[in-house]
């Protein structure tokens, strides 16, 4: 009875898929991502809560072969986020300019703007349940998605790093976020 016992649970875990890494509030992500040539490793997960409401999950992913200390690097990086609440194209594009503007010079804004504006002709209004991402892969640029199909792409490594930053610059949106994202302790 104790060897059909171990038996059956070591080929339970044997048989979990090794496809998912970490599931946050309901939202499964797997373990990696591959794109354009590049392999890409889940970092981290976070859920960002508005007072007592979440808002979203996400899941940032990184090149296999860069530290995290490096993400804003020219390397490939992915973000996936899974919406609970709906937000609209405007809403968001107005976010990430903001965020893209505090975490560059003027000049390096000034150079991307251009490119930000063209977002409007790329980006949907969000739903809850809705899946968004966005992949940039060096020269090839910033890819965004919405429920698996592909929105646009916004070349330039500026560009890459200028949205990046947003989740794990130096002013990112939420540092418990970028910490979590990143798979580091929060409190750092």
């Amino acid at each position: 009875m104790r060897k059909t016992a171990v038996l059956t649970i070591f080929v339970a875990l044997s048989l979990q898929s090794p496809v998912m890494a970490n599931i946050t509030k309901e939202v499964s992500f797997r373990d990696s991502h591959r794109e354009g040539g590049v392999a890409l490793e889940l970092l981290g997960t976070s859920t960002k809560k508005l007072l007592f409401m979440d808002l979203f999950v996400a899941g940032f992913y990184l090149d296999k072969d860069t530290d995290r200390t490096h993400a804003l690097d020219d390397v490939g990086k992915r973000v996936e986020i899974s919406y609970f609440k709906p937000v609209t194209a405007r809403r968001f594009i107005d976010f990430i300019a903001k965020r893209m503007e505090k975490n560059m010079t003027a000049d390096e804004f000034r150079r991307v703007q251009a490119r930000i504006d063209s977002l409007s002709g790329i980006f949907v209004d969000l739903q809850a349940g809705d899946l968004f991402a966005m992949t940039y892969i060096p020269g090839a640029g910033t890819r965004f998605e919405h429920n698996g199909r592909v929105l646009g792409t916004v070349p330039g490594a500026d560009f890459g790093k200028g949205i990046f930053a947003t989740w794990v610059g130096d002013q990112p949106f939420d540092r418990t976020v970028k910490h979590q994202v990143l798979g580091l302790d929060p409190s750092r």
